[in-house]
C-alpha cells in the first residue's frame, strides 16, 4: 500500500456520497471533464471522492478520469445500482464473489409486434475482432 497515493471512493448520486463528503477534512471540490471530484482527508488518509453519475458508461468515464488524474492505490465503488435486498442496509459493505458482463447480448429475430424475450438472449463474450485474439473471456 502506497500511503502517498489516494483511495478513490465513487458513487453515482450525491445522496450516496453525502455521509462520505461530510466526513472529509480539508475538502476541495474539482470539476474534471464535467465530473465532480472532491479531495480531502479521512482518518489520516488521502481520499478522492468521485460522483460518477448514473449508468455504466458514466461510471467508466469517471473511473478512468480518477485513475489517470489521481493514480489511486484502491478504488471503492459504492452504491447498489438500484438493487434491492432485505439483507442489505445502509453502510453495509458487500464484496462481490463473481461478476457478469451484461452489456453485450445477441437477440433472436422476431416478427413485428412480438417484442423481445430476455430469457432468449445470448451473451456475446468476445473481447476483440482482431484475428490474432481468438480467446473469449467472460467475467463470471
Amino acid at each position: 500500500m502506497d500511503e502517498k497515493r489516494p483511495i478513490l471512493i465513487q458513487g453515482a448520486m450525491l445522496i450516496e456520497l453525502k455521509h462520505i463528503l461530510e466526513s472529509l477534512e480539508n475538502k476541495a471540490e474539482m470539476d474534471i471533464q464535467g465530473y465532480k471530484f472532491w479531495k480531502g482527508n479521512m482518518y489520516g488518509k488521502l481520499i478522492i471522492v468521485s460522483k460518477t453519475d448514473i449508468g455504466s458508461i458514466n461510471a467508466t468515464i469517471a473511473t478512468t478520469i480518477g485513475i489517470l488524474k489521481f493514480r489511486p492505490y484502491a478504488i471503492i465503488n459504492q452504491g447498489i445500482a438500484g438493487a434491492c435486498n432485505r439483507n442489505v442496509h445502509k453502510y453495509d459493505v458487500v464484496l462481490g464473489k463473481n461478476c457478469t458482463n451484461t452489456n453485450c447480448y445477441k437477440t433472436r429475430k422476431r416478427e413485428k409486434g412480438q417484442g423481445s424475450n430476455p430469457l432468449d438472449w445470448e451473451l456475446i463474450t468476445f473481447t476483440s475482432d482482431d484475428e490474432e485474439k481468438k480467446e473469449e473471456q467472460l467475467c463470471s
